[in-house]
């Protein structure tokens, strides 16, 4: 391993903990601009991504992007299952552990969380959010919303109370079932910590153009939300014509695909993959998968469309990228291979 390599792989703190994730966002880091150019020379037709200053660029716009994280990729049970010993929950590759679905969008500085997952406070602690600053409610099943809580800790060090928004049907149950959360309970000492917005038709948070997108989750509806060009449609089992016509044009989706085995009230794998077909996003992640489902299968999609994975981290600028991708994986990405590091 070269020595700056080295001494980077050894500054960072958190590699332990994840050695691969922590070491190649660091290593990025700390690549000298000028080194960057020379890759980027090198390599003319390729994306390239520098972090600094906690702001992402890419060599082809001089603008900040827009950085999305996806928190978890796991149904409702997570990957592995309790109780189970199938060759997924079994498995070693880091890929296959999921938690709870979620994503967290980065822009100009804001956090922008999708659903309170269950896993929220590992979640977050794992990619070192250090605040949020709205969230965006797509249904109230628990999986979605039973992580609520863990936005105490955010209230107590900024002591702000942080907008939320969904559909009317959605924050009508979270409300009720978390009303300490809205209200407050003075005896308990609880503070409120949201306040709830109906959302029903796009917005700008924070610069950053938010469309909701309305789904159908076997009989419930849900909501989907476009973001500029990026779309994140998690618990649905079909999208109705009049939310099609808003998903034109995407270069990223991220789409709901259980598991192998047709389900009521989710795409399957191949229901997921009919929806890509028609709405031709230049890529897609499917995620809220089940332990059907191991990583290493995704070798098996078609070209543009992979599987979801814990911290995927992905990032897109506000301008049209004049390289031939417009999303730029900055973790686990070939051709860098574990094997490299491990000396």
């Amino acid at each position: 391993m070269p020595t700056f390599m080295h001494q980077a792989f050894q500054r960072n703190e958190c590699h332990r903990q994840d050695p691969l994730r922590r070491f190649r966002l660091h290593l990025i880091c700390t690549f000298p601009f000028d080194l960057l150019q020379v890759i980027a020379a090198m390599n003319p037709d390729k994306p390239l991504a520098c972090i600094g200053q906690n702001m992402l660029f890419n060599r082809h716009s001089k603008g900040p992007a827009m950085k999305l994280t996806i928190l978890g990729s796991g149904t409702s049970t997570g990957v592995p299952m309790v109780g189970c010993h199938c060759p997924v929950c079994a498995s070693g590759d880091r890929r296959d552990k999921r938690t709870r679905a979620s994503i967290i969008i980065e822009n100009s500085g804001k956090y922008i969380l999708v659903d309170t997952s269950t896993d929220l406070r590992k979640q977050v602690i794992r990619e070192h959010i250090p605040h949020i600053d709205a969230v965006l409610f797509t249904h109230s099943h628990a999986d979605h919303i039973h992580g609520i809580d863990d936005l105490r800790g955010f209230h107590f060090i900024h002591k702000r109370i942080i907008p939320c928004y969904g559909s009317e049907e959605s924050m009508k149950v979270i409300a009720r079932n978390f009303s300490y959360i809205f209200k407050g309970m003075e005896a308990a000492g609880y503070a409120p910590l949201m306040e709830q917005n109906i959302i029903s038709g796009p917005m700008d948070l924070f610069g950053c153009r938010v469309e909701p997108i309305p789904l159908m989750h076997g009989h419930m509806p849900t909501t989907g939300y476009r973001f500029d060009d990026v779309a994140y449609l998690t618990d649905c089992s079909s999208i109705p014509d009049t939310s099609r016509a808003k998903l034109a044009g995407l270069r990223l989706l991220i789409l709901d695909a259980l598991r192998y085995t047709p389900h009521p009230n989710h795409y399957n794998i191949e229901g997921a993959l009919k929806v890509v077909e028609d709405l031709r996003p230049e890529h897609a992640i499917l995620t809220h998968l089940t332990h059907e489902v191991s990583y290493s299968d995704g070798a098996k999609l078609p070209s543009g469309v992979e599987f979801a994975y814990d911290a995927c981290l992905l990032l897109s600028n506000p301008e049209k990228l004049t390289c031939n991708e417009g999303f730029i994986r900055l973790i686990l990405r070939n051709p860098w291979e574990r094997k490299e590091f491990d000396a």
